[in-house]
């Protein structure tokens, strides 16, 4: 059994009981987000690449309105723990 608490921020999810989903209820869930995941993907190939371009700028200008506040030291730290997961994953 999977662990309900995993899928509840889903509306329209079935759950049987507070602890626990069914094999059943988890594939059901599955397939719904597999829609929706399906739909965005389309969407994302069909949007012309003028769109795509505009957006990426968009992106890139709004940079300046996130101030970058990690120290230096700070960056590297999680660059470090990136690394280890990294190594871990494919050890």
């Amino acid at each position: 059994m999977i662990p309900s608490a995993c899928f509840r921020p889903v509306y329209g999810a079935k759950i049987t009981s507070v602890e626990t989903m069914s094999k059943h209820e988890a594939h059901d869930f599955k397939a719904r987000w597999k829609v929706v995941n399906d739909f965005i993907t389309d969407e994302i190939r069909h949007t012309p690449i003028q769109l795509r371009i505009e957006q990426l700028r968009t992106l890139f200008n709004s940079r300046r309105f996130f101030a970058e506040t990690a120290s230096s030291q700070e960056v590297e730290d999680v660059r470090a723990r990136w690394i280890l997961l990294k190594a871990k994953l494919h050890a």
